[in-house]
């Protein structure tokens, strides 16, 4: 499986695209929203339970556009993860190039709950314009240009956008000043969501066996817990994470705070 990664000059074209989408669509001054920007497009929208098959889904038929949110019991429009996949479907419909394929074959590939898009060309590229549509750069970037990261910034904006930890953390990623590293795991293994700003020193993980998550981390010992908090934090060594440190500063030290997800047994850590 090859992973796909967008050319910087592409996520410029995306970028710029969904700032043009709120300018003329959306009305909310400090937060996007997808809702209003789908009707002022005339497309229909609907919410429901679909047993987890699917976050969404965007099909075309009779001449028309459709998208299917995935919405759970105390779930609403509003709830980050609702408002993601209502972006990442817009993009479908927006990207000149999805809306070509949407109205050739009447469906796009739909986001399922813990599946990696990297495969996908077009997933790829709805989930950067869903982080650009509601993180937009002309609103984010200003907020975090000279601010030190800390996840307590992290945590404002995420209320400030309405967004999850994992959206603002890989827009800060492309944006952001400062050097981190966002590493994702589901049952103790990591995933091909794993991502990096370019001055971040280190880049290849050092798995245990199977993909999993390496001993000496707040990670490891997240999942080493029976009864696990919301998050843990703790200082970690780069030669516990990484393999090239073994080589070089293997001593040096980072901070890692491990979010825990239990409906996926996930583990978001973030390293800085």
């Amino acid at each position: 499986m090859n992973k796909i990664i967008l050319s910087k000059t592409r996520k410029e074209e995306l970028s710029e695209l969904a700032e043009y989408l709120i300018h003329e669509y959306n009305s909310d001054s400090e937060r996007t929203q997808p809702h209003e920007i789908a009707e002022k497009l005339g497309i229909k929208y609907s919410l429901n339970d679909y047993n987890g098959e699917f976050l969404g889904l965007i099909d075309y038929k009779l001449q028309r556009f459709h998208i299917y949110l995935h919405i759970e019991k105390k779930g609403k429009l509003s709830t980050p993860q609702v408002r993601y996949s209502f972006a990442h479907e817009l993009g479908h419909f927006y990207i000149y190039n999805h809306r070509k394929e949407l109205m050739k074959n009447g469906i796009m590939s739909h986001s399922q709950v813990g599946v990696s898009s990297s495969d996908n060309i077009y997933e790829k590229e709805a989930d950067y314009f869903a982080s650009c549509l509601l993180l937009p750069e002309s609103r984010y970037k200003p907020d975090i240009a000279n601010a030190e990261f800390s996840m307590g910034l992290i945590f404002d904006l995420c209320s400030k956008y309405r967004v999850s930890v994992q959206a603002a953390l890989i827009r800060y990623i492309s944006l952001g000043p400062h050097p981190i590293m966002v590493v994702r795991s589901i049952d103790g293994k990591v995933t091909e969501r794993h991502t990096r700003h370019n001055d971040f020193p280190y880049y290849n993980l050092k798995l245990k066996e199977g993909g999993l998550v390496p001993d000496g981390t707040a990670a490891g010992e997240m999942y080493s817990l029976d009864s696990k908090p919301n998050h843990i934090t703790r200082r970690v060594r780069a030669s516990s994470w990484f393999v090239r440190a073994e080589a070089e500063k293997s001593e040096e030290e980072f901070t890692e705070m491990a979010l825990y997800y239990k409906p996926l047994n996930q583990v978001l850590s973030v390293i800085w």
